[in-house]
């Protein structure tokens, strides 16, 4: 068998390409026929599939999870087109002298600064960016992550006799105006000190 289709091939080069040919575009062929009946039987395509990201209909879906991954991997940080910066107020109360890092999603973060006891820090800042603050003894004591709506966050004091402060309750009285939210028992928890 062997020999007498290599002497046709040999006497018909022509035969032999044509057969090479014929070969290699039958696979091809059924695994279109297959992917066309596919498409047959689905007729929306599955975005689900990464390969179909480039689809009109799937590349809104793969956008809005590439911005929700970007996000999540620069922690706090927002495309500044969509947003406008925010001018925040940051109290200290605290026991402490307080070193202030913005979470750039790197271990350390990166230094912003200090806020001396029973003073503000100010910052022009975004939406979710959040701030790390750290005492004079290097322990952090807590987080804070920034929204449009709250213009004012405050770092409470951890004794009682500072809570009796003029300036403490002066501050704290401000924060209805300059931060609404933190009435809203709701939501009040987002404008308040947190930690992992």
């Amino acid at each position: 068998m062997r020999s007498c289709c290599r002497r046709q091939w040999k006497q018909h080069p022509a035969l032999f390409f044509l057969t090479i040919i014929c070969f290699n575009l039958t696979p091809m062929r059924t695994l279109t026929a297959e992917r066309v009946e596919a498409e047959k039987k689905d007729e929306e395509p599955r975005c689900e599939d990464p390969m179909n990201s480039g689809l009109p209909e799937c590349r809104a879906v793969y956008e809005e999870q590439f911005d929700a991954m970007l996000s999540a991997r620069i922690k706090g940080s927002v495309s500044k087109r969509k947003d406008s910066s925010i001018h925040v107020e940051i109290w200290n109360f605290s026991p402490s002298k307080l070193q202030v890092f913005w979470q750039d999603g790197s271990d350390e973060g990166i230094d912003v600064g200090e806020i001396a006891i029973n003073s503000v820090y100010e910052t022009e800042t975004y939406r979710t960016h959040t701030f790390a603050f750290f005492d004079e003894d290097g322990r952090r004591i807590g987080k804070l992550t920034m929204y449009p709506e709250c213009k004012l966050y405050i770092i409470h004091p951890m004794d009682p006799k500072a809570e009796s402060s003029a300036k403490y309750h002066e501050v704290l009285n401000g924060r209805h105006e300059h931060c609404p939210g933190h009435t809203d028992e709701a939501t009040k928890w987002k404008y308040e000190l947190w930690d992992d």
